[in-house]
Formats: structure tokens, C-alpha cells, sequence
């Protein structure tokens, strides 16, 4: 690391901070830390869109979950709900609203049952709203319009 410090003011002269830490993260990488803290902000933003697949939006939320290293659960369920629209996070809250689910809640817990909730009231519904793009008239998709511009 001296070595490649040594180049680094040889190369470049004097730095800031910034560039300095722009160049090191660059080097060796980020930081336990860098990486729990960006794992924190995304779990912030994170939003599950109606039009999204549930799967793909639970395997994002656990891969962001095990990087932001979150060890209080009530926190992760926060996090999890906020993400959530509007009226499943409701059924959730509804359905974990009494003192005795409260006392043995968790985050697997949360997830198998926002799940089942979704596959029994919305999924059906939703899909039926969104087209699939079989269902789309697009003559640039379809097999026929190659074989006609291949002639």
C-alpha cells in the first residue's frame, strides 16, 4: 500500500480527501462500512411498484437486508413495509395487529405472510390489468414480420 501511495502523490501531487478516498476505494475497494451504509440507503428507497414481480422485489429486499446488517427486526419490518404499497402494507399491519403476533413477530414471519396475502387478493388482479406482450400488437415482435422482411 505504500508503494501504490507513493505513486498515487508522485502521479497526481497533492489530493483532497475526495480524491484521495475516490482512489483508494478504487484500488482496494469499499469498506465493510461504505457497503452497510449503501445497503441502508437503498433498503430507504426501496419501493415494491404493483407492476413489479413480487420475487424479484423479496430477493432484492433480503440481499439489501443482509448487506445493510440490520440485527433489529423491528427495524427491517419497517423497512419492509414502507416498501410495500399502500393497501398490502395495510393487510399486513391488520393482520399483525394484536398483542400475541406482536410478541413473536419477525421478518421471515412478515415475508411468508405479505406472500400468501399477495398471491390470494392481488395477484390475480393485478395481472389481469397488465397486458402480457403476447397480448400487445407490436408487428416488429412478431414471427411474420421477419419472415417477410427476410424475402
Amino acid at each position: 500500500m505504500a508503494r501504490w501511495y507513493a505513486n498515487l502523490m508522485a502521479t497526481q501531487g497533492r489530493l483532497t480527501w475526495s480524491r484521495f478516498r475516490t482512489a483508494l476505494v478504487n484500488k482496494y475497494g469499499k469498506s465493510i462500512i461504505d457497503t452497510k451504509d449503501e445497503a441502508r440507503e437503498q433498503l430507504e428507497k426501496l419501493l415494491y411498484l404493483q407492476t413489479d414481480d413480487l420475487s424479484k422485489f423479496l430477493d432484492k429486499f433480503q440481499t439489501l437486508r443482509l448487506q445493510a446488517d440490520i440485527q433489529d427486526e423491528d427495524c427491517i419490518i419497517r423497512y419492509f413495509l414502507k416498501a410495500l404499497f399502500e393497501e398490502l402494507a395495510n393487510y399486513i399491519k391488520y393482520h399483525f395487529n394484536t398483542k400475541e403476533s406482536y410478541k413473536v413477530l419477525n421478518v421471515d414471519m412478515v415475508l411468508t405472510k405479505v406472500v400468501a396475502i399477495y398471491n390470494g387478493l392481488f395477484k390475480s388482479a393485478i395481472e389481469a390489468l397488465m397486458p402480457t406482450l403476447k397480448d400487445l400488437d407490436f408487428p416488429c415482435l412478431s414471427s411474420e414480420s421477419h419472415l417477410t422482411a427476410a424475402q
